[in-house]
């Protein structure tokens, strides 16, 4: 697999400067489902961690304690926190508030925080089902972004039988008009509160400790509107499905302030400079204390 992927991504530079603009799009998207492929287990080391820790926490806890992140985002989160009873979050990208949900764990151990989910059933779906956090139903864009936006929503994935419903996605139209998963079906087009993180903490101000950013190729824009340098947030976790193609995340968010740790599958774990024990515990939690990350 790893030579499939050095294949392509050597095919991916070579069509971009020698073929067809159809043909560079072509060999982008194989690229990107191999990486799908490639990048869709757990890590064994977090696997591993489940059953110990929902025996260690799970006792007492305000909502039942599961790890249902994609990449055991949640796991290392856990475990980097030291299995802390307090802090606060905000997850732009929210979902249903459960399917690979970051932040749940930390929400039934006993965090407060923010989700944002532009797509109004999953944002209902998220106030039945996480009854601690505070749900925004937003879209979240660059500094100074207000009023409303065209948001384009997908279907991807297989249909969800226990949710008796499909697999939603949805992002910007603006932000990323080319963007599109390898998986996804169809579009439809709705409009969506416009706003930024920035306002969004302005309103519930708090010390966030981990900032979940998946907003499916509008991260960027997103950044431009999340003042970084003045909100500190001790962990970001940004979604990066360019990892092998492009570094444009890890400098912008670097020069604020923030080293990168390391990733679990398509997401960079970023920590803030300041913080020299998350940084190490990260590094070696994620196996990347001897290896250059990507």
């Amino acid at each position: 697999m790893a030579l499939t992927i050095a294949m392509l991504a050597l095919g991916l530079v070579v069509a971009h400067w020698v073929v067809s603009e159809k043909r560079y799009k072509r060999v982008k998207r194989r690229l990107a489902e191999a990486l799908d492929r490639s990048m869709l287990a757990v890590p064994e080391a977090l696997v591993a961690l489940r059953g110990p820790y929902i025996e260690q926490y799970g006792k007492g806890t305000r909502l039942p304690l599961t790890f249902r992140s994609q990449f055991g985002e949640d796991m290392a989160l856990v475990q980097l926190f030291g299995g802390r009873r307090d802090g606060f979050f905000i997850e732009a990208g929210a979902n249903d508030g459960l399917r690979y949900s970051t932040t749940y764990a930390l929400e039934a151990l006993g965090w407060d925080g923010l989700l944002v989910e532009p797509i109004p059933a999953l944002a209902d779906l998220c106030r039945q089902r996480r009854p601690h956090a505070t749900v925004i139903n937003a879209a979240l864009g660059r500094k100074g972004s207000t009023g409303t936006a065209k948001f384009v929503v997908y279907e991807q994935g297989d249909y969800d039988q226990s949710e008796d419903r499909k697999d939603l996605a949805s992002h910007l139209a603006e932000a990323n008009p080319d963007f599109r998963k390898p998986s996804a079906r169809g579009a439809s087009e709705i409009e969506v509160k416009l706003t930024t993180v920035d306002a969004l903490l302005d309103e519930h101000p708090r010390q966030v400790d981990v900032a979940v950013i998946d907003v499916e190729g509008g991260e960027l824009d997103l950044i431009d509107g999340f003042d970084l340098e003045r909100h500190k947030p001790r962990v970001v976790i940004i979604e990066d499905h360019n990892l092998m193609l492009s570094d444009d995340q890890r400098r912008i968010i670097e020069a604020r302030g923030y080293e990168q740790a390391g990733t679990l599958g398509f997401n960079r774990f970023m920590i803030h400079k300041s913080e020299t024990d998350l940084l190490e515990r990260a590094r070696a939690l994620l196996c990347l204390d001897q290896v250059e990350a990507i």
